[in-house]
């Protein structure tokens, strides 16, 4: 039988630790002080502003009659910073007291929020500008972001949950007190896999809406270029140029670094990736202030 990693004794501790080949002592994977202290700049940053953000969103959509492509996509992103910011409070209190205190189960369900997060912000922003560019080319229908919008979370909610609650962090055995630590499930194949082709998905669609982006600004110059309805042209792609900004300067990063972190996260303990893995993960949440930027 597995022993409950949150109902053991100190030797059983040791001996789990043998079994898995790391001490609570080991520096593989541990944060340093100066880590924690970047960790808390960000996660507070994004509380801060992140929850400002949603509520100022908040209010415009309420006061707001309009059912546009954007208002949406809003609507649908303001949900998913919501659920994502209720998390960092117990973040922000792990990283302060060195210290998880809510179970492992809510251990499981913060540390994934982030990755959810990333990626469901990630799918609308990509909705947002797909339906912006087939606006552009005037083969664009409503409906469509609606639909894409229900299955997304249909999706989410019955597939992803599920699945990735039920896996994440079952591989192994982890220490009582200790959270966001879950550097070894990246042994299994399977899980490398999904990381490779997750990071690979990102890094190209955003590249392809970067080159999307530039031949309509192209356009937009050399049909408009001196006319009086320029700056209306050039004003109407301010929101997907903000939402990639997010993506180039939030996930991008990330993404690129997340390929080289599985390929050697094992390759040299001393030099370790994690810490920046961790830090490269938490600027992810930078998206909340989306809302603040347009």
């Amino acid at each position: 039988l597995k022993p409950n990693m949150y109902n053991t004794t100190p030797s059983s501790l040791v001996t789990i630790y043998n079994e898995t080949g790391l001490s609570e002592n080991s520096t593989c994977h541990q944060l340093q002080l100066s880590h924690k202290t970047i960790l808390l700049v960000i996660y507070s940053t994004i509380l801060i502003g992140g929850t400002l953000g949603v509520i100022l969103m908040s209010f415009c959509l309420l006061k707001s009659h309009s059912r546009s492509t954007s208002t949406i996509v809003v609507i649908n992103l303001v949900a998913t910073h919501s659920v994502f910011l209720v998390t960092i409070p117990f973040r922000i209190s792990y990283y302060v007291q060195n210290q998880w205190n809510y179970g492992f189960f809510f251990c499981k369900v913060s540390s994934s929020m982030v990755h959810i997060h990333m990626y469901l912000s990630f799918l609308f922003y990509v909705v947002l500008l797909a339906t912006k560019y087939l606006t552009f080319l005037t083969i664009y229908r409503k409906p469509y972001v609606v639909a894409a919008s229900v299955l997304i979370w249909v999706v989410v909610i019955l597939i992803v949950f599920p699945t990735y609650f039920s896996n994440y962090g079952s591989s192994e055995r982890y220490a009582h007190g200790r959270c966001f630590q879950f550097q070894r499930e990246l042994k299994r194949k399977s899980v490398i896999i999904i990381n490779y082709m997750a990071s690979s998905c990102m890094i190209v669609v955003i590249c392809t809406l970067v080159a999307c982006q530039g031949v309509i600004l192209a356009k937009v110059i050399k049909t408009h270029s001196g006319s009086l309805s320029a700056h209306l042209e050039f004003g109407a792609q301010k929101t997907p140029l903000t939402f990639l900004l997010i993506m180039l300067v939030c996930f991008l990063p990330y993404q690129l670094f997340r390929i080289h972190y599985v390929k050697n996260i094992d390759a040299d303990c001393s030099a370790t990736l994690s810490p920046y893995n961790e830090i490269l993960l938490a600027f992810t949440g930078g998206s909340t202030l989306d809302s603040l930027l347009f």
